[in-house]
């Protein structure tokens, strides 16, 4: 039944004030008998829908003294009292969410001591029946549109249409009369329940948890199970393009040296002859980190300078250099993460020390790389010796001879003498910086200490007669002492001393072998004077080296077997007596050597000729022969077989398998069982004979 309008009365006290039991529910009963019905039991008396808690009169927009309660629109029928959701236990007015203790009509947010119909906020004038949101379902009670002339009994959206009393969310407690409102920050505001009414996942989130929690949390756990990200920016870059040397620092440097804690005569090992330095982030093919796919490319690449903060470039202006920083790449890596790579090119003006790194800033957090350190050198003089390399003998205590020469030998020692400039300017080598070698002087270095030496100053290389032959098995006609100086960088110079025909020999005397012959000694030479149907004496220790030569003998000099024919007395070291300057004729070298028995063929191998250099005997340059001692052949008559004839010419015993340096020779029907194993070869030289061997190997021959 429509009753008259009249405005509606705000002050409790006010007879005409609209209370609860003035608005009917249905046709037996009231607003105030529904709810008290509501508050009792278990589901309250409920119609299908009838009047909800969280949406019905609400504090804040409810019953309120601007809009009043509207004629035109009064209670509807079509969705104002209805059945699905109407007052019900679960979610109607109810115990746990309806009008209820925590969120129905409760102590809290219902109608409650606190805030529900209560004295300080109850049905009051500025905001209605309100605890701190009043009997509210989500927005009043109405039917389409409730008791309301456009918009119900609503102040702005008090008892109205769109939310009234209405079926879906009925009195429920969600929204019903409820605690907290007007947070605007995630921090503040609760999930509150799902749709399914429990939270089941891997979190245990409650309706009181807040938002900004819930997010941090999945956000940990996709972090958690995200694809590996790019490393952190660490390490040290990676440099290209400059060489780094060890280095020693010398005194006398300015300032700009002696820093990073190092003083004069300390190594450093990061000295550079190139001032121009690209320096690359670290392991470019997983670093660094610089944001993700969803959140763009973050931070700032920046170059840190010897102390300084230096160029800086925001990943977010992409690739490309500001100052001197370049970042040459921005990828995505691994789907949801992106990747920096960036380089650092530098120029440095002023010798002396500097240090780098590559830093990379977000927002309070830095990554940073180690420092990369230099010692730019910008002058790297090449050495300069001043007084070139010399060598003078000091003592000769050897008696070393061979064909008459002296040799100088182990333990003879020497004096060394070098001035070097531009040694240490600017820093020295640590290791090796002067180098010294000589033919039986083993090779040996000198350092120098840098806390007593100045950079300028010239290096005085003097060592008398602390240097002593000491090298086995080295021949030398001509031994010059080679000095070299090397600066850090390996830039050098080297000097050498004059030629001074200084014969070394630090061969063995015995050195040779009976199936080895060598032009190092003479141990199995065999004098000219000797029986050669000897097979019985010995084979070695018969020539006196010492003894000069006589015309007819020939030599063993400079490695080979060699014409006689230069005077050793003027221009040769060490001091000479033998010249042989006036020999003329045939020279002759005899070896004997012993082959073993039951051999009627024998094999040598040169070194330094082939077997056509041999010719027959009276022709040519060079004859060789041999002998089998007290064995007449029947084709050599003499005895001695004839090497550079063929076997079956005249009293020749080349056979014809002989090829390159391989001599084959032929005893015909005699063997060396017949001398013991002895066999005397005897070498002839004609005056002008090129043909020279420094080695036989000798060996008895099975065909």
């Amino acid at each position: 039944m429509k009753t008259k309008r009249k405005w509606i009365e705000l002050d409790w006290n006010d007879p005409d004030a609209l209370r609860a039991q003035d608005i009917p529910f249905d046709a037996h009963s009231t607003i105030k008998d529904a709810v008290n019905v509501a508050v009792k039991g278990g589901t309250g008396a409920q119609g299908t829908t009838g009047l909800q808690g969280p949406t019905g009169f609400q504090g804040p927009t409810g019953i309120q003294g601007q809009t009043g309660v509207l004629g035109e629109t009064g209670p509807l029928g079509s969705t104002g009292v209805e059945g699905p959701t109407g007052i019900q236990g679960q979610t109607g007015v109810q115990g746990e969410t309806g009008v209820q203790g925590q969120t129905g009509v409760q102590g809290q947010t219902g109608v409650q001591g606190e805030t529900g119909i209560q004295g300080e906020t109850g049905v009051l004038g500025q905001t209605g029946i309100q605890g701190e949101t009043g009997i509210q379902g989500p927005t009043g009670a109405e039917g389409e549109i409730g008791y309301q002339g456009d918009t119900g009994f609503q102040g702005d959206t008090g008892i109205q249409g769109q939310t009234g009393v209405l079926g879906q969310t009925g009195l429920h407690g969600q929204t019903g009369i409820q605690g907290i409102t007007g947070a605007n920050e995630a921090n503040a505001i609760p999930l509150g329940w799902p749709s399914d009414a429990t939270y089941s996942g891997i979190f245990p989130f409650t309706a009181s948890t807040y938002t900004a929690d819930a997010i941090d949390s999945i956000n940990d756990l996709l972090l958690a199970i995200a694809p590996t990200p790019p490393s952190a920016l660490s390490g040290t870059l990676t440099l290209s393009g400059v060489t780094k040397y060890t280095a020693i620092l010398p005194t006398g440097l300015n300032s700009s040296w002696y820093q990073d804690g190092k003083v004069a005569g300390d190594s450093i090992t990061d000295y550079v002859i190139i001032n121009a330095y690209v320096l690359t982030s670290p392991s470019t093919s997983t670093s660094f980190k610089a944001g993700s796919t969803f959140g763009g490319d973050v931070g700032s690449v920046v170059h840190f300078s010897d102390g300084a903060v230096g160029s800086s470039r925001d990943t977010s202006s992409g690739t490309g250099t500001t100052g001197t920083v370049t970042i040459s790449a921005l990828d995505t890596y691994n789907t949801v993460w992106r990747k920096a790579n960036a380089r650092i090119n530098y120029t440095q003006s002023s010798p002396g020390y500097s240090y780098h790194s590559m830093m990379y800033v977000v927002g309070d957090t830095t990554q940073q790389t180690g420092s990369t350190k230099f010692w730019y050198d910008n002058s790297n003089l090449t050495p300069v010796f001043t007084d070139d390399a010399t060598v003078t003998q000091n003592t000769l205590g050897s008696s070393r001879y061979l064909s008459g020469v002296r040799y100088y030998y182990n333990g003879d020692t020497f004096n060394l003498h070098a001035i070097i400039a531009n040694l240490a300017n600017q820093c020295i080598r640590p290791t090796n910086p002067i180098s010294y070698s000589m033919s039986g002087l083993t090779a040996a270095n000198l350092s120098i200490g840098g806390a007593v030496f100045a950079y300028d100053q010239a290096y005085v290389l003097d060592r008398t007669g602390l240097d002593s032959l000491n090298a086995s098995n080295v021949y030398s006609s001509n031994a010059r002492l080679t000095i070299t100086a090397t600066k850090p960088s390996g830039t050098s110079a080297t000097s050498t001393s004059a030629s001074q025909n200084r014969l070394v020999n630090t061969y063995s005397t015995s050195y040779s072998t009976s199936g080895d012959i060598t032009m190092f000694d003479e141990n199995y030479r065999i004098p000219l004077t000797r029986n050669f149907d000897d097979k019985t004496s010995a084979l070695t220790g018969n020539w006196t080296s010492s003894s000069l030569l006589t015309n007819g003998d020939g030599q063993l000099y400079d490695t080979y077997w060699t014409y006689p024919s230069l005077n050793f007395t003027s221009g040769y070291l060490p001091t000479q007596t033998a010249d042989y300057t006036g020999f003329t004729g045939e020279q002759v070298i005899v070896w004997g050597v012993n082959i073993g028995s039951a051999y009627s063929n024998m094999r040598i191998v040169f070194t330094g000729i082939n077997y056509t250099d041999i010719s027959a005997d009276g022709a040519g340059n060079l004859n060789l022969e041999v002998r089998l001692p007290s064995v007449t052949p029947s084709f050599a008559p003499t005895g001695w077989m004839d090497a550079g004839r063929d076997f079956g010419d005249s009293n020749g015993c080349r056979l014809g398998t002989s090829s390159g340096t391989t001599l084959n020779l032929t005893f015909g029907t005699s063997t060396s069982s017949d001398s013991n194993g002895y066999v005397y070869i005897k070498v002839t030289l004609k005056n002008g004979s090129a043909a020279r061997a420094s080695r036989m190997v000798i060996t008895g021959l099975v065909i």
